[in-house]
Protein backbone atom coordinates (compact mmCIF):
# COMPACT_ATOMS: atom_id res chain seq x y z
CA UNK A 1 0.00 0.00 0.00
CA UNK A 2 1.34 3.20 -1.02
CA UNK A 3 2.15 6.18 1.32
CA UNK A 4 -0.79 8.02 -0.53
CA UNK A 5 -3.28 5.24 0.40
CA UNK A 6 -2.26 5.03 4.47
CA UNK A 7 -2.81 9.25 5.13
CA UNK A 8 -6.07 9.01 2.93
CA UNK A 9 -7.23 5.68 5.11
CA UNK A 10 -6.24 7.61 8.52
CA UNK A 11 -8.29 10.70 7.54
CA UNK A 12 -11.25 8.83 6.92
CA UNK A 13 -11.10 7.05 10.40
CA UNK A 14 -10.05 10.09 12.27
CA UNK A 15 -13.39 11.81 10.66
CA UNK A 16 -15.33 8.58 11.77
CA UNK A 17 -14.23 8.56 15.18
CA UNK A 18 -14.79 12.60 15.66
CA UNK A 19 -18.85 11.74 14.33
CA UNK A 20 -19.01 8.76 16.62
CA UNK A 21 -17.77 10.93 19.83
CA UNK A 22 -19.97 13.67 18.66
CA UNK A 23 -22.94 10.96 18.41
CA UNK A 24 -22.32 10.02 21.52
CA UNK A 25 -22.32 13.37 23.31
CA UNK A 26 -25.51 14.05 21.68
CA UNK A 27 -27.01 10.65 23.15
CA UNK A 28 -25.79 11.82 26.68
CA UNK A 29 -27.18 15.46 26.30
CA UNK A 30 -30.59 14.25 25.54
CA UNK A 31 -30.89 12.24 28.29
CA UNK A 32 -30.32 14.67 30.37
CA UNK A 33 -33.52 17.16 28.92
CA UNK A 34 -35.90 14.29 30.09
CA UNK A 35 -38.57 16.08 32.17
CA UNK A 36 -38.72 14.98 35.67
CA UNK A 37 -42.38 15.68 37.59
CA UNK A 38 -42.78 15.95 40.91
CA UNK A 39 -44.77 13.66 42.83
CA UNK A 40 -48.58 14.85 43.44
CA UNK A 41 -49.94 16.22 46.58
CA UNK A 42 -53.31 17.17 47.87
CA UNK A 43 -53.92 20.90 48.49
CA UNK A 44 -57.17 21.86 50.93
CA UNK A 45 -58.29 25.08 49.87
CA UNK A 46 -61.59 27.21 50.82
CA UNK A 47 -62.88 30.70 49.42
CA UNK A 48 -61.97 33.76 52.06
CA UNK A 49 -60.20 36.45 51.57
CA UNK A 50 -57.06 34.94 53.56
CA UNK A 51 -57.33 31.49 52.16
CA UNK A 52 -55.40 30.17 50.01
CA UNK A 53 -52.70 26.93 49.46
CA UNK A 54 -49.46 26.85 48.57
CA UNK A 55 -48.16 24.78 45.35
CA UNK A 56 -44.42 24.09 45.33
CA UNK A 57 -42.40 21.76 43.03
CA UNK A 58 -38.88 21.84 41.36
CA UNK A 59 -39.24 22.12 36.43
CA UNK A 60 -36.07 21.02 34.82
CA UNK A 61 -37.71 22.21 32.20
CA UNK A 62 -40.01 25.50 31.30
CA UNK A 63 -43.26 24.61 32.49
CA UNK A 64 -47.17 25.41 32.43
CA UNK A 65 -49.68 24.60 35.02
CA UNK A 66 -53.40 24.40 34.58
CA UNK A 67 -56.46 24.13 36.58
CA UNK A 68 -59.16 21.78 35.54
CA UNK A 69 -62.08 23.93 37.37
CA UNK A 70 -62.66 27.22 36.98
CA UNK A 71 -63.16 27.66 40.67
CA UNK A 72 -59.80 27.07 41.36
CA UNK A 73 -57.16 29.77 40.78
CA UNK A 74 -53.33 30.86 40.26
CA UNK A 75 -52.73 33.97 41.96
CA UNK A 76 -49.92 35.80 40.69
CA UNK A 77 -49.25 39.75 41.71
CA UNK A 78 -53.12 39.41 43.28
CA UNK A 79 -54.29 38.25 39.45
CA UNK A 80 -56.55 35.41 39.56
CA UNK A 81 -55.30 33.13 36.40
CA UNK A 82 -56.42 29.61 35.23
CA UNK A 83 -53.15 28.93 33.53
CA UNK A 84 -49.53 29.93 34.76
CA UNK A 85 -45.89 29.39 32.47
CA UNK A 86 -42.55 29.20 33.92
CA UNK A 87 -38.85 29.10 33.70
CA UNK A 88 -36.85 25.65 34.76
CA UNK A 89 -35.97 25.52 38.82
CA UNK A 90 -37.84 25.68 42.28
CA UNK A 91 -41.42 27.00 41.85
CA UNK A 92 -43.97 28.70 44.57
CA UNK A 93 -47.52 29.19 43.59
CA UNK A 94 -50.39 30.43 45.23
CA UNK A 95 -53.61 28.57 44.81
CA UNK A 96 -56.77 29.91 45.61
CA UNK A 97 -60.44 28.98 45.54
CA UNK A 98 -63.06 31.09 44.50
CA UNK A 99 -66.52 30.72 45.58
CA UNK A 100 -68.17 29.82 41.96
CA UNK A 101 -70.32 27.09 41.39
CA UNK A 102 -69.77 26.39 45.14
CA UNK A 103 -72.43 24.02 46.03
CA UNK A 104 -73.03 21.86 49.46
CA UNK A 105 -71.08 19.07 48.14
CA UNK A 106 -66.85 18.94 48.22
CA UNK A 107 -65.21 19.57 44.97
CA UNK A 108 -62.07 18.54 43.63
CA UNK A 109 -59.72 20.13 41.00
CA UNK A 110 -56.95 18.77 39.49
CA UNK A 111 -53.54 21.18 38.86
CA UNK A 112 -51.67 19.72 35.40
CA UNK A 113 -47.97 20.28 34.83
CA UNK A 114 -46.54 20.54 31.28
CA UNK A 115 -42.71 20.18 30.15
CA UNK A 116 -41.26 18.99 27.33
CA UNK A 117 -44.11 17.81 25.48
CA UNK A 118 -45.15 15.52 28.80
CA UNK A 119 -48.34 16.29 30.84
CA UNK A 120 -49.00 14.56 34.19
CA UNK A 121 -51.05 16.03 37.08
CA UNK A 122 -49.28 16.90 40.00
CA UNK A 123 -52.03 18.11 42.92
CA UNK A 124 -55.31 17.66 43.87
CA UNK A 125 -57.38 20.41 45.04
CA UNK A 126 -60.04 20.06 47.60
CA UNK A 127 -63.09 22.48 48.02
CA UNK A 128 -65.40 21.71 50.79
CA UNK A 129 -69.29 21.69 50.79
CA UNK A 130 -70.21 25.17 51.33
CA UNK A 131 -72.59 25.39 54.38
CA UNK A 132 -75.86 26.43 54.03
CA UNK A 133 -76.68 29.82 55.48
CA UNK A 134 -79.69 31.93 56.35
CA UNK A 135 -80.42 35.18 57.79
CA UNK A 136 -83.57 36.49 59.01
CA UNK A 137 -83.46 40.49 59.74
CA UNK A 138 -84.43 44.00 59.92
CA UNK A 139 -81.63 45.24 60.30
CA UNK A 140 -78.37 43.47 58.46
CA UNK A 141 -76.25 43.85 61.88
CA UNK A 142 -78.48 42.07 64.05
CA UNK A 143 -80.55 39.38 62.18
CA UNK A 144 -83.07 37.16 64.63
CA UNK A 145 -81.74 34.34 66.12
CA UNK A 146 -80.92 32.77 69.50
CA UNK A 147 -80.36 35.49 71.87
CA UNK A 148 -82.57 38.13 69.22
CA UNK A 149 -85.98 36.75 68.79
CA UNK A 150 -88.25 38.13 66.04
CA UNK A 151 -90.86 39.97 68.47
CA UNK A 152 -93.99 41.45 67.68
CA UNK A 153 -95.18 44.17 69.55
CA UNK A 154 -99.30 44.97 70.52
CA UNK A 155 -100.99 47.38 68.27
CA UNK A 156 -104.17 48.80 68.12
CA UNK A 157 -104.42 49.24 64.89
CA UNK A 158 -103.11 45.34 64.13
CA UNK A 159 -100.21 42.99 65.33
CA UNK A 160 -97.51 43.00 62.73
CA UNK A 161 -93.69 42.84 62.71
CA UNK A 162 -93.07 44.09 58.88
CA UNK A 163 -90.22 44.55 56.01
CA UNK A 164 -88.70 41.42 57.58
CA UNK A 165 -85.89 40.19 54.94
CA UNK A 166 -84.80 36.70 54.70
CA UNK A 167 -81.70 35.88 52.52
CA UNK A 168 -80.24 32.24 52.10
CA UNK A 169 -77.83 30.59 50.15
CA UNK A 170 -80.29 27.99 48.98
CA UNK A 171 -83.64 27.61 48.07
CA UNK A 172 -85.59 27.63 50.68
CA UNK A 173 -89.23 27.31 52.24
CA UNK A 174 -90.90 28.01 55.67
CA UNK A 175 -91.96 24.57 56.75
CA UNK A 176 -93.89 25.34 59.82
CA UNK A 177 -94.56 28.33 62.34
CA UNK A 178 -96.38 28.96 65.91
CA UNK A 179 -100.13 28.96 65.61
CA UNK A 180 -100.69 32.12 66.30
CA UNK A 181 -98.87 33.72 63.35
CA UNK A 182 -99.85 34.21 59.94
CA UNK A 183 -97.72 34.30 56.82
CA UNK A 184 -98.77 34.65 53.82
CA UNK A 185 -98.48 31.64 51.38
CA UNK A 186 -96.91 33.51 48.49
CA UNK A 187 -94.09 34.73 50.66
CA UNK A 188 -92.95 30.83 52.43
CA UNK A 189 -90.40 30.34 49.80
CA UNK A 190 -87.34 32.18 48.58
CA UNK A 191 -84.26 31.67 46.16
CA UNK A 192 -80.83 31.40 46.44
CA UNK A 193 -79.44 34.57 46.73
CA UNK A 194 -82.73 36.81 46.60
CA UNK A 195 -83.65 38.82 49.25
CA UNK A 196 -87.03 37.85 50.00
CA UNK A 197 -89.35 40.38 52.01
CA UNK A 198 -91.81 38.71 54.21
CA UNK A 199 -94.46 40.02 57.11
CA UNK A 200 -95.04 38.07 60.20
CA UNK A 201 -99.26 38.84 61.57
CA UNK A 202 -100.51 37.98 64.63
CA UNK A 203 -103.39 35.30 63.31
CA UNK A 204 -107.06 36.31 63.60
CA UNK A 205 -108.51 34.11 66.04
CA UNK A 206 -105.29 33.97 68.47
CA UNK A 207 -105.33 35.31 71.91
CA UNK A 208 -103.50 38.24 71.62
CA UNK A 209 -103.75 38.79 75.31
CA UNK A 210 -100.71 37.18 77.34
CA UNK A 211 -96.84 37.11 76.21
CA UNK A 212 -95.69 34.07 74.20
CA UNK A 213 -91.74 33.73 74.91
CA UNK A 214 -89.77 32.50 72.11
CA UNK A 215 -88.35 29.92 74.64
CA UNK A 216 -90.90 27.89 73.84
CA UNK A 217 -90.08 25.02 71.27
CA UNK A 218 -93.25 25.71 69.75
CA UNK A 219 -92.45 29.62 68.79
CA UNK A 220 -90.33 29.20 65.82
CA UNK A 221 -90.62 29.63 62.58
CA UNK A 222 -88.55 26.37 60.86
CA UNK A 223 -86.88 27.03 57.35
CA UNK A 224 -85.60 23.75 55.22
CA UNK A 225 -84.11 23.36 52.15
CA UNK A 226 -85.47 22.62 48.90
CA UNK A 227 -82.68 20.64 47.16
CA UNK A 228 -83.65 17.27 48.31
CA UNK A 229 -80.88 17.36 51.14
CA UNK A 230 -81.96 17.10 55.21
CA UNK A 231 -81.53 20.56 56.55
CA UNK A 232 -83.09 23.05 58.12
CA UNK A 233 -82.80 26.46 60.33
CA UNK A 234 -84.87 27.43 63.49
CA UNK A 235 -85.78 31.29 64.02
CA UNK A 236 -87.44 31.90 67.69
CA UNK A 237 -90.13 34.41 67.81
CA UNK A 238 -92.38 36.10 70.49
CA UNK A 239 -94.91 38.42 71.40
CA UNK A 240 -94.79 41.05 73.61
CA UNK A 241 -98.37 41.06 75.07
CA UNK A 242 -100.90 43.62 75.83
CA UNK A 243 -100.29 46.43 78.24
CA UNK A 244 -102.00 46.20 81.48
CA UNK A 245 -104.47 49.10 79.99
CA UNK A 246 -105.03 47.95 76.54
CA UNK A 247 -108.44 46.99 75.82
CA UNK A 248 -109.63 45.70 72.88
CA UNK A 249 -112.92 45.17 71.44
CA UNK A 250 -113.71 42.16 68.53
CA UNK A 251 -116.83 44.35 67.13
CA UNK A 252 -116.83 48.21 66.27
CA UNK A 253 -117.54 49.74 68.72
CA UNK A 254 -119.28 52.92 66.91
CA UNK A 255 -121.70 50.23 65.22
CA UNK A 256 -123.79 50.23 68.01
CA UNK A 257 -126.63 47.84 68.38
CA UNK A 258 -130.57 48.99 68.77
CA UNK A 259 -133.19 47.38 70.95
CA UNK A 260 -136.40 47.16 70.17
CA UNK A 261 -138.90 49.34 72.84
CA UNK A 262 -139.71 45.98 75.34
CA UNK A 263 -136.23 44.91 74.98
CA UNK A 264 -136.76 40.83 73.06
CA UNK A 265 -135.50 42.08 69.57
CA UNK A 266 -132.74 44.03 68.49
CA UNK A 267 -130.72 45.22 65.43
CA UNK A 268 -127.60 46.77 64.25
CA UNK A 269 -128.09 50.44 64.64
CA UNK A 270 -127.34 51.11 61.24
CA UNK A 271 -130.73 50.29 59.95
CA UNK A 272 -134.09 50.87 61.37
CA UNK A 273 -136.75 47.78 60.77
CA UNK A 274 -138.93 48.72 57.43
CA UNK A 275 -136.02 51.30 56.34
CA UNK A 276 -132.54 49.25 55.28
CA UNK A 277 -134.26 46.02 56.67
CA UNK A 278 -131.72 45.34 58.63
CA UNK A 279 -131.51 41.25 60.51
CA UNK A 280 -133.67 41.38 63.42
CA UNK A 281 -132.51 39.41 65.90
CA UNK A 282 -134.92 37.73 68.58
CA UNK A 283 -132.92 37.51 71.67
CA UNK A 284 -132.97 39.48 74.80
CA UNK A 285 -129.04 40.09 75.13
CA UNK A 286 -126.30 40.61 73.11
CA UNK A 287 -123.14 38.96 73.58
CA UNK A 288 -119.93 40.34 72.81
CA UNK A 289 -116.23 40.53 74.16
CA UNK A 290 -113.82 42.31 75.81
CA UNK A 291 -109.59 41.54 75.12
CA UNK A 292 -107.61 42.73 77.69
CA UNK A 293 -105.05 40.93 79.79
CA UNK A 294 -106.49 41.81 83.12
CA UNK A 295 -109.32 42.37 85.22
CA UNK A 296 -111.97 45.17 84.35
CA UNK A 297 -115.33 46.68 85.25
CA UNK A 298 -118.26 47.65 83.00
CA UNK A 299 -119.50 51.18 83.68
CA UNK A 300 -122.63 52.09 81.43
CA UNK A 301 -123.32 55.83 80.50
CA UNK A 302 -127.00 57.45 79.29
CA UNK A 303 -126.17 60.33 76.36
CA UNK A 304 -128.18 63.05 75.66
CA UNK A 305 -127.43 66.31 73.67
CA UNK A 306 -128.97 67.97 76.52
CA UNK A 307 -127.15 66.28 79.00
CA UNK A 308 -124.11 64.95 77.67
CA UNK A 309 -123.33 61.36 79.59
CA UNK A 310 -124.86 60.51 82.54
CA UNK A 311 -123.63 57.48 84.96
CA UNK A 312 -126.47 54.75 85.01
CA UNK A 313 -126.48 52.34 87.96
CA UNK A 314 -126.96 48.75 88.25
CA UNK A 315 -130.50 48.55 88.30
CA UNK A 316 -131.31 51.35 85.29
CA UNK A 317 -131.87 50.69 81.95
CA UNK A 318 -129.21 48.88 80.56
CA UNK A 319 -127.76 45.61 81.88
CA UNK A 320 -124.20 44.74 81.41
CA UNK A 321 -122.85 41.83 82.53
CA UNK A 322 -119.55 39.56 82.60
CA UNK A 323 -119.52 35.84 82.18
CA UNK A 324 -116.92 34.36 83.68
CA UNK A 325 -116.19 31.03 82.69
CA UNK A 326 -114.65 28.39 84.18
CA UNK A 327 -111.38 28.57 82.92
CA UNK A 328 -111.69 32.38 84.55
CA UNK A 329 -111.84 33.48 80.75
CA UNK A 330 -113.75 37.12 81.30
CA UNK A 331 -113.73 37.99 77.76
CA UNK A 332 -117.45 37.40 77.42
CA UNK A 333 -119.95 40.31 77.84
CA UNK A 334 -123.64 40.25 77.54
CA UNK A 335 -126.11 43.31 77.03
CA UNK A 336 -129.43 43.57 77.68
CA UNK A 337 -132.48 46.65 78.41
CA UNK A 338 -135.50 47.03 80.52
CA UNK A 339 -138.93 47.84 78.78
CA UNK A 340 -138.76 51.47 77.66
CA UNK A 341 -142.05 53.50 78.50
CA UNK A 342 -140.84 57.00 77.19
CA UNK A 343 -138.99 58.17 74.63
CA UNK A 344 -136.13 56.52 72.20
CA UNK A 345 -132.86 56.62 74.21
CA UNK A 346 -129.43 56.29 73.96
CA UNK A 347 -126.50 54.67 76.09
CA UNK A 348 -123.26 53.68 76.16
CA UNK A 349 -120.81 51.00 77.69
CA UNK A 350 -116.99 51.21 78.72
CA UNK A 351 -115.24 48.46 79.46
CA UNK A 352 -112.30 50.08 81.92
CA UNK A 353 -109.11 47.90 82.80
CA UNK A 354 -108.81 47.68 87.21
CA UNK A 355 -105.14 49.13 86.58
CA UNK A 356 -106.38 52.53 85.60
CA UNK A 357 -108.39 52.94 89.18
CA UNK A 358 -110.89 55.33 87.84
CA UNK A 359 -113.21 55.37 91.17
CA UNK A 360 -109.98 57.16 91.76
CA UNK A 361 -110.65 59.70 88.72
CA UNK A 362 -113.46 61.91 87.78
CA UNK A 363 -114.33 59.67 85.04
CA UNK A 364 -117.68 58.23 86.61
CA UNK A 365 -118.88 61.55 88.19
CA UNK A 366 -117.28 64.13 85.11
CA UNK A 367 -116.83 61.89 82.21
CA UNK A 368 -117.29 64.33 79.75
CA UNK A 369 -115.93 67.64 77.99
CA UNK A 370 -117.68 70.59 79.93
CA UNK A 371 -117.30 73.22 76.83
CA UNK A 372 -118.26 70.28 73.95
CA UNK A 373 -120.17 67.78 76.00
CA UNK A 374 -117.82 65.08 74.18
CA UNK A 375 -116.26 62.10 75.93
CA UNK A 376 -112.72 62.89 76.99
CA UNK A 377 -110.13 61.74 74.71
CA UNK A 378 -108.38 59.16 77.21
CA UNK A 379 -111.74 57.33 77.58
CA UNK A 380 -112.91 57.10 73.90
CA UNK A 381 -110.84 54.12 73.43
CA UNK A 382 -112.78 52.40 76.14
CA UNK A 383 -116.39 52.33 74.53
CA UNK A 384 -117.04 48.58 73.93
CA UNK A 385 -120.80 49.25 72.51
CA UNK A 386 -123.49 52.36 71.99
CA UNK A 387 -127.03 50.80 72.44
CA UNK A 388 -129.83 52.72 71.48
CA UNK A 389 -133.53 51.69 72.47
CA UNK A 390 -136.97 52.56 70.64
CA UNK A 391 -139.42 54.38 72.89
CA UNK A 392 -143.10 54.83 72.45
CA UNK A 393 -144.27 55.87 68.97
CA UNK A 394 -143.68 59.25 68.34
CA UNK A 395 -146.98 61.42 67.98
CA UNK A 396 -149.53 63.08 70.27
CA UNK A 397 -152.00 62.19 72.98
CA UNK A 398 -154.74 64.46 72.66
CA UNK A 399 -157.84 65.03 75.24
CA UNK A 400 -160.67 66.84 76.64
CA UNK A 401 -160.15 68.97 79.68
CA UNK A 402 -161.87 66.77 81.67
CA UNK A 403 -159.88 64.21 80.62
CA UNK A 404 -161.79 62.26 78.09
CA UNK A 405 -159.40 60.88 74.46
CA UNK A 406 -159.55 62.33 71.08
CA UNK A 407 -158.89 59.94 68.66
CA UNK A 408 -160.96 60.34 65.46
CA UNK A 409 -159.83 62.70 62.88
CA UNK A 410 -156.04 62.70 64.49
CA UNK A 411 -153.63 61.32 61.59
CA UNK A 412 -150.05 61.34 61.11
CA UNK A 413 -149.11 63.62 57.78
CA UNK A 414 -145.88 63.37 56.91
CA UNK A 415 -145.39 65.46 54.28
CA UNK A 416 -146.85 68.47 56.71
CA UNK A 417 -143.37 68.38 58.51
CA UNK A 418 -141.53 69.18 55.46
CA UNK A 419 -141.23 72.90 55.93
CA UNK A 420 -139.36 71.78 59.45
CA UNK A 421 -137.97 69.38 58.57
CA UNK A 422 -138.92 66.11 60.35
CA UNK A 423 -141.79 63.34 59.09
CA UNK A 424 -143.25 62.89 62.96
CA UNK A 425 -146.01 65.58 61.62
CA UNK A 426 -150.12 65.32 62.42
CA UNK A 427 -153.30 67.00 61.94
CA UNK A 428 -156.20 67.26 63.74
CA UNK A 429 -159.44 67.62 61.93
CA UNK A 430 -162.60 68.27 64.57
CA UNK A 431 -166.12 70.04 64.89
CA UNK A 432 -165.49 73.36 65.89
CA UNK A 433 -166.90 73.58 69.57
CA UNK A 434 -169.74 75.53 70.35
CA UNK A 435 -168.76 76.40 73.30
CA UNK A 436 -165.06 77.30 74.62
CA UNK A 437 -162.62 74.29 75.53
CA UNK A 438 -159.46 72.94 76.27
CA UNK A 439 -157.56 70.60 74.24
CA UNK A 440 -154.91 68.41 76.38
CA UNK A 441 -151.67 67.84 74.16
CA UNK A 442 -149.22 65.43 74.96
CA UNK A 443 -146.37 64.94 72.93
CA UNK A 444 -144.92 60.94 73.33
CA UNK A 445 -141.93 59.49 72.35
CA UNK A 446 -140.21 62.59 71.15
CA UNK A 447 -137.95 65.23 73.09
CA UNK A 448 -139.29 68.07 74.28
CA UNK A 449 -137.13 71.86 75.26
CA UNK A 450 -139.06 74.42 73.32
CA UNK A 451 -141.50 75.05 71.21
CA UNK A 452 -143.66 77.46 68.78
CA UNK A 453 -146.92 78.25 67.49
CA UNK A 454 -149.16 79.88 65.16
CA UNK A 455 -152.69 80.33 66.56
CA UNK A 456 -156.30 82.20 65.65
CA UNK A 457 -157.57 84.81 67.63
CA UNK A 458 -159.29 83.68 70.58
CA UNK A 459 -157.02 80.83 71.09
CA UNK A 460 -154.20 80.53 73.93
CA UNK A 461 -151.50 77.81 74.67
CA UNK A 462 -149.86 76.99 77.48
CA UNK A 463 -147.17 74.20 78.57
CA UNK A 464 -145.76 72.08 81.30
CA UNK A 465 -143.10 69.46 80.27
CA UNK A 466 -144.04 67.52 77.27
CA UNK A 467 -147.98 68.88 78.25
CA UNK A 468 -149.50 71.54 76.61
CA UNK A 469 -152.93 73.23 77.07
CA UNK A 470 -154.69 74.96 74.18
CA UNK A 471 -157.58 76.69 75.28
CA UNK A 472 -160.36 77.68 72.21
CA UNK A 473 -163.08 80.70 73.72
CA UNK A 474 -166.54 80.33 71.97
CA UNK A 475 -165.88 83.64 69.65
CA UNK A 476 -162.45 82.07 67.98
CA UNK A 477 -161.33 83.68 64.55
CA UNK A 478 -160.96 80.86 62.14
CA UNK A 479 -158.28 82.06 60.26
CA UNK A 480 -156.91 81.39 56.48
CA UNK A 481 -154.42 79.20 57.49
CA UNK A 482 -154.23 75.96 59.85
CA UNK A 483 -153.03 76.38 63.54
CA UNK A 484 -150.08 74.70 64.68
CA UNK A 485 -147.97 73.88 67.46
CA UNK A 486 -143.79 72.93 66.56
CA UNK A 487 -142.43 71.06 69.06
CA UNK A 488 -138.26 71.36 69.15
CA UNK A 489 -135.34 69.84 71.18
CA UNK A 490 -132.53 71.22 72.62
CA UNK A 491 -130.46 71.40 69.46
CA UNK A 492 -133.72 73.22 67.83
CA UNK A 493 -134.74 70.70 65.51
CA UNK A 494 -138.05 70.19 65.23
CA UNK A 495 -139.09 66.63 67.17
CA UNK A 496 -142.88 66.74 65.88
CA UNK A 497 -145.20 69.32 64.53
CA UNK A 498 -149.02 69.13 65.23
CA UNK A 499 -151.79 70.80 63.19
CA UNK A 500 -155.49 71.61 64.03
CA UNK A 501 -158.28 72.48 61.75
CA UNK A 502 -161.96 73.05 62.02
CA UNK A 503 -164.58 71.73 59.46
Amino acid sequence: MSMKNIKWLLGAFSMLLAMTTFTACSDDDDKLEVPVFPESVVLNCQPGENESAELVFTANQPWTLASSKLWCKFSVDGELQNSLAGKAGEQKVQIIATDDVWDFENSLAEITLSMGGQTQAIAVVNRSANTRDLKMYQDIEHPFGEGNPATLKYSVIGISLENISVVANFDWEIQRYPEWISIDGKYRVGKAGKISVIALDFAENADVRYPLEAGDINNKIVFVNKDGQEYFIEIPVAYEGMPEDAVQFPTDPFKGWTFSQDGTQYWISSGTPGEDEPEIIEKEFIELQVITPGTYKLHSFAYSMANGYTLLGKDDWIIADIKNTSNNDNRNVTISVILNSDKKREGYILAIPDVLNVEGKDLLNHPYDDEYGELKPEYEQYILTRINQEGEKEGFNIMTGDGVPITEGLVQVPELGNEFGTENAWKLTMKKPDTAITLIIEAKGISVDSHESSLWDGVTLDATGNTFYLDISENVEIGDEDMYIVIRDNMWRASGVLYIAFE
